[in-house]
């Protein structure tokens, strides 16, 4: 199973409400102070896919999104050198390859560019196999 993974970094930025409750006699305290930038907040959208203890490259993503064209680029360059790590032969002769190709099952979520159908066929051609999931 090779899993696709998606995540948001955010830089600047505090998603969590903090409230504090302090006397007015003491003031606020230093400790109450949470750090920030003065520079705006930066958001970087990244992608890698895994396996067991194999990370696939890392990549990021444009803001607002990406195509399916870009997608399968992301797929040429990522997903494409870690099936074929998976399939090389171990270096010690006492170790044997248990990976075969066409027995990988690609796990990605529903997301319309993923499902486009020149993704799923590129998928296809390349003999991957996609994990029903829901959306």
């Amino acid at each position: 199973m090779i899993w696709l993974n998606k995540a948001l970094i955010q830089v600047g930025h505090d998603s969590r409400h903090r409230h504090i409750i302090y006397s007015i006699s003491k003031g606020l305290q230093e400790w109450y102070l949470v750090p920030s930038f003065k520079s705006s907040q930066v958001t970087i959208m990244v992608w890698t896919c895994f396996c067991s203890d194999k990370i696939g490259p890392i990549f990021a993503l444009n803001q607002g999104g990406f195509s399916a064209v870009e997608y399968m680029e992301i797929l040429f360059d990522g997903l494409m050198p870690m099936i074929d790590n998976l399939l090389q032969q171990p270096a010690a002769h006492t170790m044997i390859c248990v990976t075969i190709k066409y027995s990988l099952l690609f796990m990605s979520n529903n997301v319309p560019c993923y499902m486009d159908h020149w993704v799923s066929k590129f998928l296809e051609e390349h003999g991957i196999a996609v994990m029903p999931w829901p959306s």
